[in-house]
């Protein structure tokens, strides 16, 4: 396992820490810049590259500060469960074998997906999970979306040339914006907002893209958008729900 630079480790995940206190309350568990910093792959310990979760069944305010009625959380809750980020729902998939799992699958459980991407990443590494991470995209699963990001992401940890990782960083900063498209911004910009900061922070840069690479990420998560929504075509699928409730926008201050 490559030297992990601890100490500036610790800075960027307390700078993490102290923006997702402020903006997203005490629902969140794992967050899925940790594994941007230290990224899996198949030669070192694997760090989960779980996404954001949500406990649905903790009240919680809206960023405005009023605390969201029963009604509203019920309908926060079912977006969160639609979109592939309840971690109540996943917990059950940890006792499924592999072939339940794949039968799951085959019938478009984005949860079982994840867990089967989770299980071939600890044995086999990334690219044995990426496949999975995209079917979870296709099916409409928002968590599919950043589980890619931090897969394609800079492992900050490696020796390879800074251009080399910021091309990954490229990439990965347009599947954040593709995870906008697909109607969350609000996380979409925290995730690559923080993700930025750390590359920015570790390389001692004022300001890694310019904007030329703010047009080629634009572009990119066009073409991202177009690719998936064509796979679903093939499935029968039909375009991607895109709607965010207004339950949701009050929760984000709207």
């Amino acid at each position: 396992m490559k030297k992990i630079h601890w100490f500036l480790l610790i800075v960027i995940l307390g700078l993490f820490y102290m923006a997702y206190s402020f903006l997203w309350q005490p629902e969140i568990s794992v967050p899925d810049q940790v594994s941007t910093i230290i990224k899996p792959s198949s030669d070192m310990t694997v760090i989960s590259s779980s996404p954001v979760e949500y406990n649905s069944s903790i009240e919680a305010s809206s960023l405005s500060g009023r605390k969201l009625t029963a009604a509203e959380m019920a309908v926060k809750s079912d977006w969160m469960r639609r979109t592939g980020r309840s971690s109540e729902d996943r917990e059950t998939y940890k006792s499924y074998s592999d072939e339940q799992l794949q039968d799951l699958i085959e019938h478009g459980d984005t949860n079982a997906m994840y867990e089967m991407g989770d299980r071939k990443l600890v044995s086999e590494g990334t690219q044995a999970a990426i496949p999975f991470a995209e079917k979870e995209i296709v099916y409409g699963s928002l968590k599919g979306i950043s589980t890619m990001a931090i897969y394609l992401g800079p492992d900050m940890s490696s020796d390879l040339p800074i251009d080399e990782l910021k091309k990954q960083l490229l990439e990965s900063t347009a599947y954040y914006k593709f995870y906008s498209m697909r109607g969350d911004p609000y996380s979409a910009k925290l995730f690559s907002e923080t993700q930025i900061k750390s590359f920015e922070t570790a390389y001692k840069i004022d300001q890694v893209f310019n904007e030329d690479d703010e047009a080629w990420i634009n572009n990119r998560a066009t073409e991202l958008y177009d690719y998936y929504q064509a796979e679903r075509y093939k499935l029968g699928l039909g375009d991607f729900d895109n709607e965010v409730p207004q339950e949701v926008r009050t929760f984000f201050g709207e």
